[in-house]
């Protein structure tokens, strides 16, 4: 949660070697494109501004994007207790012996259902709460609201960001990752840009301030022609409400909805968020409406497998019992349970697809 919270208000947070490579790739950025505003100034022969980008300082090519090395800190035992208390001197002496630009500090003491949760920064209490339990989101925003100060301009303010999950976001020309649905922006206006393979590309300029929201409305893009199959085949197919000829859609649209109806059968409805082009739908016969079609079937079923075994078992104790008492004719009996087997097993049969097919289309 911490990691999320600098992340959102200072770019990437990484280890030492993570950090000389995302310099190292940002100063090949800034050389690339220094390269390429040299061959458009000689191009269009404006020696003026070319001797003015030589003289600018290396400073200004810089990036100005904060990044964060986390490292844990080791502390005596009487260091720790301090700590604990939020006492500032102590965070000072930690901060001071360990080179640290921000010290967090969190405690939880857990009392049966209740916990005490508190987190200091640099010595400030930046959130206490005894709660049953715990609420995630208020102390992610707890934990961003303290750390603003520290790592950002009096100008800057946590903007929320309601977007899919399949759409890109840049501001100002920068690619954004929203944590949590939250991102930091300084006041004012600023470009972004929302692109997706599902949605048209928008393009818009936002005066950022305290009540701003990221949520733009996103049109679904076009994806081309599909064949709908239906069973039964001559049923009655609406596309986005409007009636499908032969079954084809030549204008499809990402998320989109379809219904179906055909007499005898249940009415159809469905909606999706993925493009293909080829969609599949089946309808359910009316009857299959009727809460109990399928348990009745299901008795049956079990009723023929309950009399299956009985009247089997009865053929083979008879056959059984033939071997035993030979001065008694069973025979008639073993004949009679033969015949009522072979029937029963024939009913079974016949329940058993009933059952199936009746589970399968009411599935």
């Amino acid at each position: 949660m911490i990691l999320d919270a600098l992340s959102v208000l200072s770019g990437p947070v990484t280890s030492s070697s993570s950090i000389a490579s995302y310099e190292a790739k940002a100063e090949r950025e800034r050389e690339a494109e220094k390269a390429e505003r040299i061959i458009g100034y000689i191009t269009a022969e404006n020696l003026e501004a070319l001797e003015a980008m030589e003289d600018e300082e290396e400073s200004a090519a810089e990036s100005d994007e904060l990044i964060l090395e986390v490292v844990s800190v080791t502390v005596s035992d009487a260091e720790n207790e301090f700590l604990m208390k939020g006492d500032e001197e102590a965070f000072s002496y930690v901060m001071l012996s360990d080179d640290l630009d921000l010290l967090i500090v969190s405690k939880t003491e857990d009392d049966g259902l209740l916990s005490d949760h508190t987190l200091w920064v640099n010595g400030r209490e930046a959130y206490s709460s005894l709660y049953l339990s715990s609420d995630d989101d208020e102390e992610f925003y707890s934990i961003l609201s303290v750390l603003l100060p520290y790592l950002k301009s009096p100008d800057t303010i946590i903007v929320p960001v309601d977007i899919p999950a399949v759409v890109s976001l840049s501001i100002d020309g920068s690619p954004v990752t929203p944590l949590r649905s939250v991102i930091a922006l300084e006041k004012g206006e600023h470009e972004i840009i929302y692109t997706s393979p599902r949605f048209e590309r928008i393009e818009e300029t936002v005066d950022v301030d305290e009540s701003t929201v990221l949520s733009p409305h996103f049109v679904p893009l076009f994806s081309g022609p599909a064949f709908i199959s239906s069973l039964p085949y001559d049923a009655a197919i609406y596309y986005q409400g409007i009636p499908v000829v032969n079954h084809v859609v030549e204008e499809g649209t990402v998320p989109f909805s379809i219904a179906a109806r055909h007499d005898g059968f249940s009415p159809f409805s469905m909606q999706s968020t993925e493009i293909s082009d080829t969609i599949s739908i089946s309808l359910r016969p009316e009857w299959m409406a009727e809460n109990d079609t399928i348990e009745r079937a299901k008795g049956r079923f079990y009723d023929s497998l309950i009399a299956t075994l009985v009247t089997f078992g009865a053929f083979v104790a008879t056959n059984s019992l033939s071997g035993i008492y030979t001065d008694v004719d069973l025979a008639p009996v073993a004949v009679a349970f033969t015949g009522l087997s072979l029937v029963q097993l024939v009913e079974l049969m016949d329940a058993m697809f009933d059952y199936f097919q009746m589970a399968r289309m009411g599935g």
